[in-house]
Protein backbone atom coordinates (compact mmCIF):
# COMPACT_ATOMS: atom_id res chain seq x y z
CA UNK A 1 0.00 0.00 0.00
CA UNK A 2 1.65 3.74 -1.18
CA UNK A 3 1.51 6.33 0.87
CA UNK A 4 -0.89 7.91 -0.84
CA UNK A 5 -3.35 5.01 -0.71
CA UNK A 6 -3.03 4.77 3.49
CA UNK A 7 -3.53 8.50 3.80
CA UNK A 8 -6.80 8.02 1.57
CA UNK A 9 -7.70 5.08 3.74
CA UNK A 10 -7.08 7.31 7.23
CA UNK A 11 -8.72 10.59 5.62
CA UNK A 12 -11.98 8.38 4.53
CA UNK A 13 -12.42 6.30 7.79
CA UNK A 14 -11.93 9.41 10.33
CA UNK A 15 -14.17 11.63 7.69
CA UNK A 16 -11.31 13.93 7.42
CA UNK A 17 -11.98 16.19 4.31
CA UNK A 18 -9.29 17.18 1.95
CA UNK A 19 -9.61 20.76 2.00
CA UNK A 20 -9.23 21.16 5.64
CA UNK A 21 -6.04 18.13 5.43
CA UNK A 22 -4.49 20.08 2.28
CA UNK A 23 -4.76 23.48 4.81
CA UNK A 24 -3.27 22.12 7.34
CA UNK A 25 -0.31 20.27 5.53
CA UNK A 26 0.32 23.11 3.60
CA UNK A 27 -0.59 22.55 -0.03
CA UNK A 28 -3.23 22.70 -2.34
CA UNK A 29 -5.91 20.74 -2.53
CA UNK A 30 -5.37 19.50 -6.10
CA UNK A 31 -1.98 18.70 -5.30
CA UNK A 32 -3.01 16.67 -2.20
CA UNK A 33 -5.11 15.13 -5.13
CA UNK A 34 -2.36 13.95 -6.92
CA UNK A 35 -0.53 12.86 -4.06
CA UNK A 36 -3.23 10.18 -3.16
CA UNK A 37 -3.88 9.47 -6.74
CA UNK A 38 0.02 8.66 -7.73
CA UNK A 39 2.70 6.67 -7.31
CA UNK A 40 3.94 10.20 -6.25
CA UNK A 41 5.70 10.18 -2.93
CA UNK A 42 5.22 12.74 -0.61
CA UNK A 43 8.04 15.60 -0.77
CA UNK A 44 10.47 15.54 2.62
CA UNK A 45 9.23 18.67 3.54
CA UNK A 46 5.80 17.80 4.55
CA UNK A 47 6.54 14.32 6.56
CA UNK A 48 6.27 15.65 10.02
CA UNK A 49 3.03 17.45 9.26
CA UNK A 50 2.31 14.02 8.20
CA UNK A 51 2.85 11.96 10.66
CA UNK A 52 1.46 14.52 13.01
CA UNK A 53 -1.82 15.22 11.84
CA UNK A 54 -2.45 11.61 10.91
CA UNK A 55 -1.05 10.40 14.60
CA UNK A 56 1.03 8.54 13.75
CA UNK A 57 -1.28 6.24 11.19
CA UNK A 58 1.46 7.49 8.74
CA UNK A 59 4.74 7.18 10.43
CA UNK A 60 8.00 8.13 9.61
CA UNK A 61 9.38 4.46 8.37
CA UNK A 62 6.66 4.02 5.87
CA UNK A 63 8.12 7.43 4.52
CA UNK A 64 11.35 6.91 4.67
CA UNK A 65 10.55 3.18 3.24
CA UNK A 66 8.52 4.03 0.24
CA UNK A 67 11.08 7.33 -0.58
CA UNK A 68 13.81 5.03 -0.48
CA UNK A 69 12.37 2.18 -2.14
CA UNK A 70 13.97 2.49 -5.24
CA UNK A 71 17.55 2.43 -3.70
CA UNK A 72 19.37 -0.98 -3.65
CA UNK A 73 21.89 -0.10 -1.61
CA UNK A 74 19.97 1.63 1.43
CA UNK A 75 18.27 -0.33 4.01
CA UNK A 76 15.03 0.83 6.32
CA UNK A 77 14.73 -0.56 9.65
CA UNK A 78 12.53 0.48 12.49
CA UNK A 79 12.96 -0.50 16.25
CA UNK A 80 10.00 0.22 18.53
CA UNK A 81 10.88 0.43 22.59
CA UNK A 82 8.78 2.19 25.62
CA UNK A 83 10.75 5.04 24.42
CA UNK A 84 9.82 4.85 21.36
CA UNK A 85 10.52 4.24 17.83
CA UNK A 86 13.85 4.28 15.99
CA UNK A 87 14.51 4.73 11.92
CA UNK A 88 17.87 4.11 10.55
CA UNK A 89 18.90 3.78 7.45
CA UNK A 90 21.77 1.11 6.47
CA UNK A 91 24.09 1.29 3.56
CA UNK A 92 24.30 -2.07 2.18
CA UNK A 93 27.37 -3.42 0.65
CA UNK A 94 26.22 -4.14 -2.86
CA UNK A 95 28.88 -5.14 -5.94
CA UNK A 96 28.65 -2.87 -8.57
CA UNK A 97 28.15 -5.29 -11.18
CA UNK A 98 24.48 -6.92 -9.05
CA UNK A 99 23.12 -3.36 -9.34
CA UNK A 100 20.83 -3.26 -12.48
CA UNK A 101 21.22 0.10 -14.42
CA UNK A 102 18.33 1.22 -16.34
CA UNK A 103 20.14 2.23 -19.87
Amino acid sequence: MTIGEKLRQYLKENGVEKTWFASKLGISRPFLTQLLRSDKHFPPKYWDKLVHLTRGYIDLYALLSEHFEDTPTLMVSMKRSSFGCFVSLTELNVEEDSIQRSA
